[in-house]
């Protein structure tokens, strides 16, 4: 069926009848002829509605992302493009947290509130990419951003603990990053919880071989037994 794009009656009778009678794949194809056919606003109120049932209604979260983040890529401030994007994130991570496509969206609302400064909406999609995230060092580079978010956006001391905890387990040669994590246990009157994480981390150390460099702000070799920071 062949619809004038200015009829926009004949559009509204279509939708209405697709969606009573729950025929989504006619519907969605309804939405993609109309928005190649029509001007701008109209466009992306068309496809801000096909996004909203590729989500729910279709199941098709990649394709919905897809439509949401070209929408957003024309306009960082389209609110409702946004505000679309993040209860795809919400309703992915209940329908499949371990899919690859909740790290796409991540990074996409991660681009968006790094402009706006958002830090506390950061810190959220960047926990969420912290949990796709295996290779050592860029998850330690994550964890100390984490840590200084929390510190610095949203005064979260223990959360700021436990991400620079999880670093110095995961690297414990560098001694910079175990000096702020005793400065911020003593902060917080957690040293049995340094005790506990330099405790998981001398296996780590030990597995080290003497002749390695660790890449980092203050490089120290691996076979360098661990000891308190400012210990002889």
């Amino acid at each position: 069926l062949e619809i004038e794009p200015d009829h926009a009656s004949a559009v509204e009778a279509l939708e209405r009848l697709y969606s009573a009678q729950q025929m989504w794949v006619d519907l969605d194809e309804l939405y993609t002829q109309q928005s190649e056919r029509s001007e701008p606003a109209r466009r992306r109120e068309l496809l801000l509605k096909q996004a909203k049932r590729r989500t729910h209604e279709l199941e098709d979260a990649a394709g919905a992302f897809h439509i949401l983040q070209q929408l957003v890529l024309q306009d960082s401030e389209d609110h409702d493009a946004v505000a679309a994007l993040v209860k795809l994130a919400e309703v992915m991570a209940e329908r499949d947290a371990d899919a690859p496509l909740r790290l796409d969206i991540a990074q996409e609302l991660e681009r968006l509130y790094r402009e706006r400064e958002d830090y506390p909406r950061l810190i959220g999609v960047l926990r969420t990419k912290l949990g796709f995230i295996d290779e050592v060092f860029e998850r330690i580079a994550l964890l100390d951003e984490l840590a200084a978010l929390y510190l610095e956006h949203v005064g979260d001391g223990p959360s700021a603990f436990d991400a620079t905890r999880e670093a110095v387990v995961l690297m414990p040669q560098e001694v910079e990053r175990r000096e702020r994590l005793e400065l911020l246990a003593e902060r917080l009157e957690r040293f049995d919880d340094v005790v506990v994480a330099y405790a998981q981390a001398a296996p780590r150390a030990e597995r080290c071989s003497s002749d390695r460099i660790v890449p980092s702000t203050r490089t120290r070799s691996c076979s360098r037994p661990i000891r308190p920071a400012g210990s002889p």
